[in-house]
């Protein structure tokens, strides 16, 4: 898989080519169709220290895609939906831009019929936002 990475000290983010994720048993594994950028994105390429994160991290929050494997424990999500989510851990080696993504399937949700992929991607932080 390809991600998006920040590497400490320099504030050009690069794709790189990582391992592919493990799968937990109750995990999701999205093929990513489209993924956010926000300020913290911007923000943190910059400087990982101001706030403590590692030296290597993955961008982005939102995305959206398509499930392409569920972990044993997961219900209500089958290969071939179409999901949005938020990979909310900021300290991972890769998130949301990435050629896929792997996060807890209550981290995601179904995207309704007639909302393109490209216009889930915004939605999860901004929900949660207004939450």
């Amino acid at each position: 898989m390809y991600a998006l990475i920040s590497r400490a000290g320099d504030p050009t983010p690069r794709l790189e080519e990582l391992p592919t994720q493990p799968l937990g048993p109750d995990d999701i594994r999205v093929e990513v169709a489209a993924a956010g950028f926000t300020l913290f994105d911007a923000f943190v390429a910059g400087d990982h220290a101001a706030i403590g994160l590692p030296d290597v991290i993955g961008l982005g929050f939102d995305f959206s895609g398509v499930v392409t494997e569920v972990g044993e424990a997961v219900s209500g999500f089958a290969v071939g939906d179409r999901v949005a989510g938020l990979h909310g851990n900021p300290a991972a080696g890769a998130r949301a831009h990435a050629t896929e993504v792997v996060l807890p399937a209550s981290a995601a949700a179904a995207v309704p019929d007639g909302l393109t992929l490209e216009a889930a991607a915004a939605a999860p932080l901004n929900a949660l936002t207004a939450r």
